[in-house]
């Protein structure tokens, strides 16, 4: 992974504020998208407490989190 990822920036573009608000996105998304997407969630938390709260409580980790079995199962 990369160290220098500019999630503020990121969490802006489209392509994450479709990834965080569109269902259907997660299932197209890749890991790398997944990654950053995670990143934001988590590191939005020390400035807006209660932002990983509100992405378990949306359903959002848990579907990434389904994205990701998914797409190891296609690894094997």
């Amino acid at each position: 992974m990369r160290t220098d990822f500019d999630w503020p920036t990121w969490a802006q573009t489209p392509e994450a504020q479709r990834l965080r608000d569109d269902s259907e996105a997660i299932q197209q998304a890749t890991v790398l998208d997944l990654a950053r997407l995670l990143t934001v969630v988590i590191r939005s938390d020390s400035f807006a407490e209660g932002a990983v709260a509100e992405a378990v409580e949306s359903g959002l980790v848990t579907a990434v989190l389904r994205r990701i079995a998914q797409l190891r199962a296609q690894d094997r």
